[in-house]
Formats: structure tokens, sequence, C-alpha cells
């Protein structure tokens, strides 16, 4: 507060120095106050005596052009002279591409400048809507519970781990035991060792199932989609999660007459909500955009799973309901791309011979019940090697998880 008021007092041409003002101001510091004492009224006529009017902002000149008058400048002389103009020289143009020095053109001499806007959806679009709006977008049915073959290959007994729950309760102590000064640590650092945990625990069928040896984790890949929805043009783009990729495609999990009964399917409308509503709109953009983020001959093209783990920041961080809304986005987005690269993006092929079957999956928002038994003392803090370790064994309530 010292310095603006200093300055205010200053434009303003009054006869204080630097010196009386912090003088008289010091009353409203600890450090001015008698061995230290703080005062703890507001001492209302200083701040009334030190109140200022701003200086009014300079307004630029105009430059005015004469025809036929030229300005004197010392340009001949290569040095600076007083009285004259600076002279404007050209800009120069680097023969070479400095990607350090580039400057964009004109918006509207832009070679992808379009007429038609796109909405793109990104990682950090959060739908108002949530997953309605999601789909509608994509026109996706939504099924609550899990495929019938997915729940036999669950049940069966050759497809579970040797202890599993053992093992599974391990991967979460795992994953939430850190040396930590916290009562437990935070959801998005033990979210991802948790799910590495779990993929491990997958692995471990490999001598049994060698289908396992065929797949591989892809991270950090970029997608790229383009649709129509009536008259509206959508994308999807940016990075998603942790994609399982195989070599061999996933077998189909719905039945075909599953299929083709959505065809007489209305979806819910949200009027008078617009489905555009908090989608980036934009007018320089590729219009056939379709990549999966992989070249050309990846010896594992076809995608398993998609693993998704929300970054949370203080710039984004988005709700259970968005955040479902992202992955119905980013698996539709995934699959398209697939298509288009398979089928092509011509309008005249209206149907697929093969599906492309998806799976998506995430961590942050899933609800565990697990009980441990501990037999001990309460939890304890211990020093170990000169760092506060905390040891807590109890119920993991539904939403820590």
């Amino acid at each position: 507060m010292i310095p603006e008021a200093a300055r205010c007092l200053r434009a303003a041409g009054g006869g204080w120095t630097r010196a009386g003002l912090l003088a008289e101001a010091r009353p409203l510091t600890g450090q001015g106050r008698a061995r230290g004492h703080l005062s703890p009224r507001r001492h209302f006529s200083l701040h009334r005596s030190l109140a200022a009017r701003a200086p009014p902002t300079k307004v630029p000149r105009e430059k005015v052009h004469i025809p036929g008058l030229e300005r004197i400048t010392y340009a001949d002389r290569m040095h600076y002279v007083p009285g004259l103009a600076a002279p404007q020289s050209p800009r120069w143009e680097r023969d070479y591409k400095d990607p350090h020095r580039y400057r964009s053109p004109p918006r509207c001499d832009m070679r992808m400048r379009r007429d038609q806007p796109c909405y793109v959806i990104h990682q950090r679009t959060n739908v108002l809507e949530g997953v309605p709006q999601a789909l509608w977008l994509t026109k996706t049915k939504l099924i609550d519970a899990l495929p019938p073959r997915l729940l036999s290959l669950a049940q069966g007994l050759a497809n579970q781990i040797p202890d599993q729950d053992e093992r599974v309760k391990n991967a979460i102590k795992h994953a939430r035991f850190w040396d930590t000064t916290e009562p437990k640590p935070v959801q998005e650092r033990y979210s991802k060792v948790l799910l590495q945990n779990l993929l491990h625990l997958c692995a471990g069928l490999l001598p049994s199932h060698p289908a396992l040896g065929r797949r591989i984790l892809a991270e950090q890949h970029s997608l790229a989609a383009t649709w129509k929805r009536g008259d509206d043009l959508f994308q999807i783009r940016g990075l998603n999660g942790l994609l399982v990729t195989s070599m061999d495609p996933l077998p189909p999990q719905c039945e075909p007459q599953d299929v083709e009964g959505t065809r007489e399917l209305i979806l819910d409308s949200f009027y008078p909500v617009s489905p555009t509503i908090d989608l980036q709109q934009v007018d320089v953009y590729h219009l056939l955009k379709n990549c999966t983020g992989f070249r050309e001959g990846f010896p594992f093209p076809h995608a398993h799973t998609l693993f998704f783990h929300d970054q949370k920041s203080s710039r984004c961080s988005l709700r259970p309901e968005q955040f479902r809304a992202k992955m119905v986005m980013f698996a539709f987005g995934n699959a398209l791309a697939r298509a288009h690269l398979q089928y092509g993006v011509s309008t005249c092929t209206r149907h697929m011979m093969t599906p492309l079957p998806w799976m998506c999956s995430e961590l942050m928002h899933i609800h565990l019940q697990i009980e441990f038994k501990f037999i001990g003392p309460e939890p304890t803090q211990q020093r170990n090697r000169g760092r506060l370790i905390h040891s807590r064994v109890g119920v993991i309530q539904p939403g820590e998880g």
C-alpha cells in the first residue's frame, strides 16, 4: 500500500518526502509500533490523507501524413541526432524458417480459415449437461450394465489371478501408503499408482493367456477426429489417457440385433440449452483432420482399452459427471478415427461391415469398500531415515478409492 500511495502523492504534486511519508505511515505496520505491539485499529484519518487521484493516461499523438512532404531522419548519419526523426527500416525477412521468430499472418489471410465454425472438444472441455450432452453429440446409447460376455469372462475361474483378493489388497496398500505428513495421500497421487499395480497383476496371467504378450501401453499420444452432427462440425483433439493397443482386434461385445435396435432410438433433449454449449468455437482448422496418434505401419494398430486419469489443477478440475462425458467423447473419437482410417472418410460409407469394439475405464471416481484386519495399536507415526511416515490401516469409505 505504501509504494502505491507514495506514487500517487508524488504525481499529485504533494510536498511530502519519502522519509516523511514513511514516518507518518509507520503506525500502520507492526515494525513501527513501540516494542513490537500491534494496533487493532485502522487509522482512517491517515487513509484519507494518503488518498490521491491517479494521473490521467497519456493519449498517443496522432501521426499525420502529408503527401509530398518527406521527413528528415538521421539514417544517413548512422547515429542518433537530436531534432531529427527516427528512420523506419523495412522488416527483415529471413530466408530460412526460425521457429523462435515466427509471426503468424493476420487471421483473415490464414490458409485454413473457414466460414463455417467448428466446435472443438479437448481435455479441458467442461460441458454443462455432462453425459446427456456427450450422448447427443456422438449419437450414443447408454447402457447401465456391462455386456454379458464381459461378465462371463470376469466370473470364469480360468481368468482369475491366484490369491486375487489378497493381491488386490496389497496393491491398494502400496498405492495409498506414502511418506507424507498428511493423514492420507491425495487422490491424484495414489490413483495412477493403483492403476499401474492392477495392470501389473493382470500381466501375471501371461503364461495362461498368451494374447497378453501381444499388447502394449501407449501414453502421450494425440488424437484428432472430425464428424458432423446436423449442420454443425465437431472435432476432438488433444492428448488422452493411457491406451492399451493390441495386434489383434477385440471381438464384438454386443449382439447384432442390439446394434440394429438403436436405429429408432430417440436421444434425450436438453432444450433450451444448446448442444454446443461450453464447446470451443474456432474458424481456423483442418477440414478433414483424422489421426489416431500412431504412424502408418504401427505393429499394434488395434485399440483395446483406454484408461483415464484426471490431472486436477487449479486451471481445470472436472466434476464426475463432466469427467464421464469426456470419457464418452474421447472413446468415440478414438473409434471414429480408426473407422475413418479403415473405411475412409467418404460420406457414401454408411455401415461398417465389422464393428470396432472399444473399452474405457477410470479409477478416479470408483468407490471401493474393502476391510483390512490389523492387529496392533492405533495409527502411529514412526521415524525412518529422517522422514515422517504415516501408517494407517482401516476401512476405505466409499468415495475415497
